[in-house]
C-alpha cells in the first residue's frame, strides 16, 4: 500500500477510498448523507415557507378584522397552509376572550411553528461538532497502525508506515469536509429560521395590538351609549 497522492486520489473509487480510510469512514459517510439529507428537508420547507405565505395575509387580516369580518378573516386565514397562517388564525380563535391572554397565545402557537422551522437543525449541528472527533480518531487509529507497523518491521520498511499514514490522512481530511459543510449549512438554515421567527412575532404583535385597540374602542363605546344623554 503506497501513500495516496492527488492523483491516486481522482483514480480511486468510493469503495477504495472507505478501505483506505479505516473503520471511522463508515459513520463519517452516514455523517455525510445526513447532512445531505437535512440541508435538502431545510431548504424545501423555507421554501415552501416562502411559496406558501401571501407577501399581504397580514395587511388583509388587519383590515378584515378592523371590519369586524373576523369569520372571514379565520377562515382566510385556514384556508392557508403556512405558519403565520396557522398563527394568525389561532389568534382570531381566541379574539372574543380574555385580551389579555392573546400574548400567551401568540407564544405557544409561534413555539410550535418555531419547532417545526427547526426540525433537524440539531441534526447539523452534532455532525460538525463530531465529524472532526471522528477524523481525529481516525487519524489516532492510522498513527497506531504505523507505529504498530514500525515495531515489527522497523522505520525502514516505507511499505509498512504508508498504510498508517494514509489512513490517518484519509479520516482528518474527509471529517475536515463534512465538518465545514454542516457548520456552514447549520449557520445558514439558523440564521433563515430565526428571521422567519423575528417576522412571525412581529405579525402576531400587528394584530394583538389591533385586537386591543378594537376592544378598547368597543368598551368606550359602550360607556358612552350608556351615559344618558342631558337635555
Amino acid at each position: 500500500m503506497t501513500i495516496v497522492s492527488l492523483t491516486d486520489l481522482s483514480q480511486s473509487s468510493l469503495v477504495q477510498w472507505l478501505v483506505k480510510g479505516g473503520p471511522t469512514m463508515g459513520p463519517l459517510m452516514i455523517c455525510s448523507i445526513l447532512v445531505l439529507a437535512v440541508s435538502i428537508q431545510k431548504w424545501r420547507i423555507l421554501r415552501s415557507y416562502v411559496k406558501s405565505t401571501p407577501k399581504n395575509l397580514v395587511s388583509e387580516t388587519r383590515l378584515m378584522l378592523a371590519q369586524h369580518k373576523d369569520q372571514q378573516a379565520l377562515g382566510r386565514c385556514r384556508a392557508i397552509d403556512s405558519p403565520l397562517a396557522r398563527i394568525l388564525a389561532e389568534l382570531i380563535h381566541n379574539a372574543h376572550g380574555p385580551i389579555e391572554d392573546m400574548p400567551e397565545v401568540a407564544q405557544i402557537a409561534g413555539r410550535r411553528e418555531a419547532l417545526l422551522l427547526g426540525t433537524h437543525l440539531d441534526v447539523l449541528s452534532t455532525i460538525k461538532a463530531i465529524s472532526p472527533l471522528l477524523g481525529l480518531l481516525g487519524t489516532v487509529i492510522g498513527m497506531i497502525q504505523t507505529f504498530t507497523g514500525m515495531s515489527l518491521h522497523g522505520s525502514g520498511d516505507i511499505g509498512a508506515l504508508a498504510g498508517g499514514i494514509s489512513t490517518a490522512l484519509i479520516t482528518t481530511a474527509t471529517g475536515l469536509s463534512i465538518a465545514i459543510p454542516a457548520l456552514v449549512l447549520h449557520k445558514y438554515f439558523s440564521q433563515k429560521v430565526g428571521s422567519i421567527v423575528s417576522d412571525l412575532e412581529i405579525s402576531a404583535e400587528e394584530i394583538i395590538r389591533l385586537l386591543k385597540n378594537r376592544e378598547n374602542r368597543t368598551d368606550k363605546e359602550i360607556s358612552e351609549a350608556q351615559v344618558p344623554s342631558r337635555r
